[in-house]
C-alpha cells in the first residue's frame, strides 16, 4: 500500500482479564477501501473495531487515524462512526429525526442539518419514508436508515458491526451492492466485521481472516480464497475438501505426496519441504465423468451418494474406495448429470490442489 493509511493498528493487543481477546493485531484501512474482518464468533473482530472507534482502550499497540496516534482521544473526538449490529435506532424519532441526530450534536445550522439530512436520505433513497418511525420500516430499510445517521456525521471512516445479519438471504445479497454502491457515492472507507464469507468475499476489497485474536491471513478475497496460508483458512473461507498427506519426494518445484485417503500418490506442484501436510481442494475444482468414458486427467473411481440442486450448481457428494466422502460442485450447464448410486471418475488438475503446513 502506497499511500499512508487512513487507519492503522500496529501490534494492538487487548486483554479482559484473564482472557486474551486481541493479540498483536496489525491491519492498516486506505481512504476509500473496504476492508472485512472475517472470522467465527468470539475471535476478536468486535474488540477491534470498538478499539479503533475508541469504546476500549488497547493494553499494547497502536491505533493511528490520519496518522494521529489515538491514545488519548476520546471516541466522540475520533474521525470515525461506528454502526451497531442491532442498528440501535432511536424508536420515538422519525427516520428524519434519526439521521439528523448527528449532525445537530455536531452544532450545524438548522439549514445545514436540513441540507445534510436530505442529502443522505436521496443516497439511501428513503426520502419517502422521512416521517415514519422505525417500527414501521423493514429490515432492509432499517438498515439504511442506520447507515444513513452512521454517515451523516461525515467521519473518515465508518466501522459496520455484522450490518447485514439481521437480514434474510436474499436481501443480505441486494444490500451488499448497496452498500458498495453508497461508499463509492461516499467517498468513505468502511471496516465491516462479519462471520459470513460470502458476505465478506462479496463485499470486501481486502479481507482479513481471524483466528483466536490473531489475523492469520489478509489480502484480497480471490487470493485469500485461492491461495489460504493455513488449513483454519482454507476450511472456513468458503468449502473445501481436506486430506491428510505426506510429503515423499522434491524435485524442480513439484512434489510426490502420498494420501491414503485418495489411495495413492499425487504429483502436485509446490516448494514445500517437510513430510506432513494437507491437501487441499474446493468442491468446484473437482471434476465428474462418466465411467463409460475414459478418464481424462488425473482421477479416482468414486460412487455417486447425493446430488443437491442449487440454481446454479449441483452439489454433489461422492465416496471414494477407501471411503472417504468428497464434495464436488458442478456448473448447472455441465453435460453430464450424475444420479445417487452411478459410478463415477472424480478428476481434476494437479495445480487445483494446494499443499498446507501440518
Amino acid at each position: 500500500m502506497t499511500a499512508s493509511p487512513l487507519v492503522e493498528l500496529v501490534g494492538v493487543g487487548k486483554a479482559y482479564g484473564a482472557q486474551r481477546a486481541v493479540e498483536d493485531v496489525s491491519l492498516c484501512l486506505a481512504a476509500r477501501e473496504i476492508v472485512a474482518l472475517l472470522g467465527p464468533s468470539g475471535c476478536g473482530k468486535t474488540t477491534v473495531l470498538r478499539l479503533i472507534a475508541g469504546f476500549e482502550t488497547p493494553d499494547r499497540g497502536r491505533v493511528s487515524i490520519d496518522g494521529r496516534d489515538m491514545a488519548g482521544v476520546p471516541a466522540h473526538r475520533r474521525p470515525v462512526n461506528m454502526m451497531f449490529q442491532s442498528y440501535a435506532l432511536f424508536p420515538h424519532l422519525s427516520v428524519a429525526d434519526n439521521i439528523a441526530f448527528g449532525p445537530r450534536r455536531q452544532g450545524l445550522s438548522r439549514r445545514q442539518v436540513a441540507m445534510r439530512t436530505a442529502e443522505m436520505l436521496a443516497l439511501v433513497q428513503l426520502e419517502t419514508a422521512a416521517a415514519k418511525r422505525p417500527h414501521q420500516l423493514s429490515g432492509g430499510e432499517r438498515q439504511r436508515v442506520a447507515l444513513a445517521r452512521a454517515a451523516a456525521c461525515r467521519p473518515r471512516a465508518l466501522l459496520l458491526d455484522e450490518p447485514l445479519a439481521a437480514l434474510d438471504r436474499k436481501l443480505r445479497d441486494a444490500m451488499q451492492f448497496e452498500l458498495r454502491r453508497i461508499q463509492r457515492q461516499l467517498g468513505m472507507a468502511f471496516l465491516v466485521v462479519t462471520h459470513d464469507q460470502e458476505e465478506a468475499m462479496g463485499l470486501a476489497d481486502r479481507v482479513a481472516v481471524m483466528a483466536a485474536g490473531r489475523i492469520v491471513q489478509a489480502g484480497p478475497p480471490m487470493q485469500v480464497y485461492d491461495r489460504p496460508v493455513n488449513r483454519f483458512v482454507a476450511d472456513f473461507l468458503g468449502e473445501t475438501n481436506l486430506f491428510a498427506g505426506r510429503i515423499v519426494a522434491s524435485q524442480g518445484g513439484w512434489v510426490r505426496v502420498a494420501c491414503a485417503e485418495l489411495g495413492g500418490e499425487l504429483r502436485l506442484p509446490s516448494d514445500q519441504m517437510g513430510s506432513d501436510c494437507w491437501l487441499s481442494i474446493r468442491p468446484e475444482r473437482l471434476a465428474l465423468q462418466p465411467v463409460s468414458q475414459a478418464a481424462v486427467g488425473e482421477a479416482v473411481a468414486a460412487q455417486v451418494e447425493n446430488v443437491v440442486f442449487r440454481g446454479a450448481q449441483r452439489h454433489c457428494e461422492l465416496r471414494l474406495a477407501t471411503g472417504r466422502l468428497v464434495r464436488a460442485n458442478l456448473a448447472k450447464v455441465d453435460g453430464w448429470c450424475p444420479r445417487p448410486g452411478e459410478p463415477a471418475w472424480l478428476a481434476w488438475r494437479a495445480e487445483d490442489f494446494r499443499l498446507l503446513p501440518p
